[in-house]
């Protein structure tokens, strides 16, 4: 109800007029709904099964402003909350008399940690930053390569049974057991515990191949995951900074900020001072927020020492699980069976 003073004519209390005169209530302007309809909805709600979801939904509007309209502005809070619950239970009655949800009626967002807006608490969502990473892989191969590599394509045929490594005492085929009981766990363990993989080795003995494995696990599961080359990993860092090919260049925040980096061929790029800072910059940053990353590299654990700075060194080879693996070169041993067949 609201409150207005009767006659027009009377000066109010912030006059001075010592005599406040006489009040009258002017009730709300009523709800305006077709009487009829309400009145088959009634009718209807007799037999559920014939009610439609818009008629339902009338109807619960209805059935909420006419409590409205009853109660009193100076209606204590509890009350009205009291009521409120009495309409949710009565509007999860009529949604199961139709065989229906109580939330039935609610939104049903895709993400339902920002609710679809792309951002929370004025920061990009992770479902943001994943359509994001996703456009930009449109265009490439990843998501084909990692259809034929996978966790259910690896196979241990290519890994010799007999030759024993003098550094490990183990065999190809028994070091390739026990990396790919880590990789494993790398992806398991994932959203759990904070890990790093360095994979060190010669060329062809599966090294990348893991890689994609542990990618294809995580894009499976919504993560965001960044695949690229050492060479392309520092290109995207020039482009950005020398204001190059930017439409075309994937926004280096996102190497801080996506689930999972992986940095393919580590060694391959031209080494300095610019590459050596951006480098150490990813890894310390990436360390700070307990991001992972994945690097793979033909280098030795010396010759990445040698290579590279101290600090980022320092940072390797305390934070990070040192896969080596070795054997004969994969894709000689394909191409060889190939060309016997």
């Amino acid at each position: 109800m609201e409150r207005y003073r009767s006659g027009h004519n009377e000066p109010h209390s912030k006059c001075g007029c010592p005599f406040p005169g006489t009040w009258v209530q002017i009730p709300l302007a009523p709800l305006f709904v077709n009487i009829r309809i309400i009145t088959g909805m009634f009718e209807k709600f007799k037999n559920p099964l014939n009610i439609t979801v818009l008629e339902l939904f009338y109807y619960i509007l209805f059935f909420h402003f006419s409590h409205l309209y009853d109660t009193k502005y100076d209606t204590d809070l509890d009350e009205y909350n009291l009521k409120l619950k009495k309409l949710i239970a009565r509007k999860a009655e009529l949604l199961a008399s139709i065989g229906k949800p109580k939330d039935y009626l609610d939104d049903i967002y895709t993400c339902p940690v920002c609710h679809d807006t792309g951002y929370v608490n004025g920061s990009r969502c992770s479902c943001f930053k994943k359509k994001a990473i996703d456009l930009i892989y449109e265009d490439s191969n990843l998501k084909n390569i990692t259809s034929s590599e996978n966790f259910s394509t690896f196979s241990f045929e290519w890994y010799d049974k007999k030759q024993v490594d003098p550094v490990t005492g183990l065999t190809p085929y028994n070091n390739m057991h026990k990396v790919l009981d880590v990789c494993q766990s790398f992806v398991q363990t994932f959203d759990n515990s904070f890990s790093n993989l360095l994979l060190t080795g010669e060329t062809g003995v599966g090294k990348t191949f893991l890689a994609n494995c542990i990618a294809k696990e995580l894009l499976d599961t919504y993560h965001s995951v960044i695949y690229l080359t050492a060479t392309e990993f520092f290109k995207c860092f020039e482009n950005s900074d020398f204001r190059r090919n930017l439409d075309n260049n994937i926004d280096v925040n996102y190497f801080l900020e996506c689930d999972l980096l992986i940095i393919d061929d580590l060694g391959t790029e031209s080494s300095n001072s610019y590459t050596n800072s951006k480098l150490f910059y990813v890894i310390n940053e990436r360390l700070l927020r307990n991001k992972s990353v994945i690097i793979s590299s033909n280098f030795t654990i010396s010759q990445i020492e040698d290579f590279y700075s101290e600090r980022i060194f320092s940072r390797i080879i305390s934070s990070y699980t040192i896969l080596r693996l070795f054997g004969t070169d994969i894709r000689y041993l394909k191409r060889t069976k190939m060309l016997k067949n």
